[in-house]
Order: structure tokens, then C-alpha cells, then sequence
């Protein structure tokens, strides 16, 4: 599989609830993590593909496991930051 099927379908088993392959989950070896890291940030997606990994148990305790789970915190943030703002409106 190519990058952007990957990433593609973990967003798909994240959104839509469905099961991750075997196929898919034997595409995504550790070299691919930096790419796959790479392109979701550039489409501010990366939380999503990180809590499919994070489900698929992919992450670790590595460089790029820990940018994605720093990508998750950050969504939180940005959420609960505009539901701040958007109280004080």
C-alpha cells in the first residue's frame, strides 16, 4: 500500500468504526511512521491517524509515537479552547 491508501484508511477505521485489516496493519512499519506523521500534520489530521495507531497499538515510546500523541493533546486543546471562547461570545 502507498502512503496516502494508508493513511486513508486508518482515517476510515477511526471515523467509520472500522476494523483494521491485517493488510493494513502490516503496511505500517516503522519507517513509514515519519512520512505518515509528515503528511497528516501538513493536513492537520494527525490526531485522527493518531488515535487509529494508538488503537491499532502502533505507538511506543519513540520519537514520532510521542509527536502523535502531542498532535492528540493538541486537538484537545484547540477544542476546549474554542468551547471556551465560544462561552464567553
Amino acid at each position: 500500500m502507498e502512503l496516502t491508501e494508508i493513511m486513508f484508511s486508518l482515517i476510515r477505521t477511526e471515523i467509520c468504526g472500522i476494523h483494521q485489516d491485517e493488510q493494513l496493519k502490516n503496511s505500517i512499519t516503522p519507517d513509514l511512521f515519519h512520512e505518515l506523521f509528515t503528511l497528516s500534520s501538513y493536513h492537520d489530521i494527525a490526531h485522527i491517524v493518531a488515535q487509529a495507531l494508538s488503537k491499532a497499538n502502533s505507538l511506543n515510546d519513540n520519537d514520532i509515537s510521542k509527536k502523535f500523541n502531542k498532535a492528540i493533546l493538541m486537538a484537545v486543546y484547540r477544542y476546549e479552547r474554542s468551547q471556551h471562547e465560544l462561552k464567553k461570545i
